[in-house]
């Protein structure tokens, strides 16, 4: 194979970074259609393929150049970024199997300085199993194509699912939204993004207008208590284990050996919340403190508008 032209054209521009998604139909088969842009900081794929160097002894000090690829699949982060209504059902939906693309849906929840504002909701699934075929991306068997890169080359990865997303908001800031992704090989996509795609419009959530909720577990509708004027930050975060199954499955097609499913084996929610230190979570015997020191367990609801 011969070596590139030296010198190479420009590098390419930070701040042309993009990343672009789409639910794909058959999962593993990259998708462009209905493609549309994640509004983060800008990023690239990961090229996270397993490269091995043979040891044998040829009479070379050094050894030879021999060597073969056992695995290759891909990542991608998403950093920091406020959290918008319109996207953050993709990133959940990613981790948690469900359609958070074009499932979602929108109803009119009131007007803010004389805008009419929505109300995002989201049918994630609670009872059915997560599924791992390859044949068909329906029910909870929902996976995403990538397309990221800059001015100067762009990369695509299909099979998309997200192993970790989190939340997070404190004083005086915004809530903020960030996930990591894994999915097979990462290859060459061409030197543009696909076109006619326009970037979307989002709200950006700010933590001043965010509110905590607690109940006691009494049944399926707890009587919630908003925690007024004590609310300071909150970090929740969703680890999802999704485990790239390498089968054999005898392609000879001279392909990079990628992986044949992501297999879901458990999931596992953390996070924190931060109150004021006053005497509705402190200083009696049936304050907050006093029910964490006693293991007892409360519901916890955020909204955020």
């Amino acid at each position: 194979m011969a070596l590139p032209s030296n010198p190479p054209t420009g590098p390419g521009i930070k701040s042309l970074q993009k990343i672009q998604i789409a639910k794909e139909t058959t999962p593993g088969t990259h998708s462009v259609s209905d493609m549309q842009i994640l509004r983060v900081p800008g990023g690239t794929l990961s090229d996270d393929r397993q490269v091995t160097m043979v040891d044998e002894m040829v009479g070379i000090v050094n050894g030879t150049d021999r060597s073969y690829i056992s695995a290759a699949q891909g990542s991608i982060s998403i950093d920091s970024s406020p959290l918008t209504p319109e996207q953050f059902p993709v990133i959940l939906g990613a981790a948690l199997g469900f359609d958070g693309y074009s499932g979602r849906t929108s109803t009119t929840a009131g007007e803010l300085d004389g805008v009419t504002a929505y109300r995002y909701t989201c049918s994630m699934p609670t009872t059915t199993v997560l599924q791992n075929s390859t044949t068909a991306a329906t029910g909870r068997n929902v996976v995403y194509s990538f397309v990221a890169g800059d001015s100067f080359e762009v990369e695509q990865m299909s099979y998309g699912k997200c192993t970790n997303v989190s939340v997070s908001g404190s004083s005086g800031g915004p809530i903020s939204m960030q996930g990591s992704f894994i999915g097979r090989n990462v290859s060459y996509y061409g030197a543009t993004f696909p076109t006619d795609v326009a970037i979307p419009t989002v709200e950006d959530l700010i933590f001043g207008r965010a509110r905590l909720y607690l109940a006691e577990p009494t049944g399926p509708t707890p009587a919630f208590t908003a925690v007024d004027s004590t609310f300071l930050g909150f970090d929740v975060g969703i680890d999802c284990s999704w485990v790239p199954k390498f089968t054999g499955q005898g392609d000879a097609s001279g392909t990079v050996p990628t992986w044949e499913f992501a297999l879901f084996t458990n999931y596992s929610v953390s996070g924190s919340f931060t109150l004021e230190h006053n005497s509705w979570t402190s200083g009696t015997a049936n304050g907050l403190k006093q029910k964490w020191r006693d293991q007892e367990t409360l519901i916890m609801r955020v909204e955020w508008c």
